[in-house]
Parts: C-alpha cells; structure tokens; sequence
C-alpha cells in the first residue's frame, strides 16, 4: 500500500475518511446524503483529494459496470492498488473499506474506461458545496488520526 512521507499508509488514511462519512451530519453534495449508497463517486472524488493531500500520491478513480448497465459503482486505483470505500453498498460486500492489490469482486465489473480520470475537487463547480464537505470531511478524518 502506498506510503506517505509522515508514514503510514492509504488504507490506514481510506479507513478514517470512510469513518468521517459515516459520522459526517448534512452533507451539501446530494450524493452523499445516503452513504454508502448511490455514493461512490462523489466519496472516490473526497477521498481522492485526501489522499493527494496527505501525500498519497494520485489516484485514478475508476467507474464500471455490471448486470447490463443496471448497476454501476466507482472505486479508487493507483499502481496496481484498489481502494473502495462503499463497496458495501451492494448486497455481495461487507467489508466497509477494501484496500488491496486484487479483488475478485471488482474484477466482476466491466470497466469504461473512457471514464477512468483523476479524481479530487476539481470536478465540482463552487457552489454545489464540495468544497465544504471535504473540508469537514478531512478535519474529521485527521481527528480520528490524532486519536
């Protein structure tokens, strides 16, 4: 797993940012008002411009698909690692937080990847509020870290 310069690493970093969603009250994107479900883009965006943040590196969110484009779902990879924090949206999962090299699961997706991109703030304009979100988001998560 990717380490940073002040140690430790993105799962450990993946974990604390899934536990600030879960305890997060009246988040301004409307896709994370049902974590963890319908939320995987917008939680792989705020969780990908932690991750940079905290000296991860960047990671490539990855959107696909399955059952004949009935279902779809995004996750995080960057170097052969895949990091997914709502997984567990789906009634085949339980783990809140995967962070590994390979996983059946996901290689059950197809991936489109015309919409594989690097994720992080950037895809929001100012005033749907991700900015404000990520901002209690990540103070949360750096809380738990403290802890």
């Amino acid at each position: 797993m990717t380490s940073s310069p002040a140690g430790g690493n993105a799962g450990d970093a993946a974990r604390r940012f899934r536990t600030a969603l879960e305890t997060a009250e009246s988040p301004r994107l409307l896709g994370l008002r049902s974590f963890p479900k319908a939320a995987c883009g917008d939680a792989s965006r705020l969780l990908a411009q932690y991750l940079r943040d905290r000296g991860f590196g960047e990671w490539t969110i990855v959107t696909a698909w399955r059952d004949g484009m009935s279902r779809t779902h995004a996750w995080l990879e960057q170097d052969g690692w895949l990091i997914d924090i709502t997984a567990d949206q789906f009634e085949d999962v339980s783990e809140p937080v995967i962070a590994t090299r390979r996983s059946d699961w996901h290689d059950g997706w197809e991936v489109r990847q015309p919409s594989t991109h690097s994720g992080g703030l950037a895809h929001y304009d100012s005033t749907c509020g991700a900015d404000e979100d990520y901002d209690r988001l990540s103070r949360l998560a750096d809380q738990l870290e403290a802890a």
